[in-house]
């Protein structure tokens, strides 16, 4: 049996694939999303300059981490560490951020985001 912290940590992970990229259905990219939605040219994205350049774990260029949705872990609650003992924790909680691709329905994104990957929550997580 999982404790609530480590099924709550595989759950959000389930979210990404291999390559960092969101992975919840119903989510899309802005080349499948409202076709009459603008679509920005690359050149309207300024270069980061090499000193503040990252590895992000996802694919694509700077330009197309904007054309995608992303999936943030932003907080958790889970026990102090100065109260943490070889227990099985009881219970987590978390907070997610979504932004997501230009042209996508917030409505359909947000349906999406409440389905998976919760229907493969353990037994007993809610």
């Amino acid at each position: 049996m999982l404790d609530a912290a480590t099924a709550i940590c595989r759950l959000i992970a389930s979210c990404h694939d291999e390559a960092g990229d969101v992975a919840v259905a119903g989510l899309v990219s802005q080349s499948q999303a409202d076709a009459d939605f603008p679509v920005y040219p690359e050149a309207d994205f300024a270069p980061m300059p090499a000193s503040r350049r990252r590895r992000v774990s996802s694919t694509g260029d700077h330009c197309s981490l904007w054309t995608k949705p992303s999936l943030t872990l932003i907080g958790m609650d889970v026990t102090p560490l100065d109260l943490a003992g070889n227990v099985l924790t009881p219970s987590c909680t978390a907070r997610l951020s979504l932004r997501i691709a230009p042209g996508q329905d917030p409505a359909a994104a947000q349906e999406a985001l409440s389905r998976p990957p919760w229907r493969h929550c353990p037994s007993g997580a809610v």
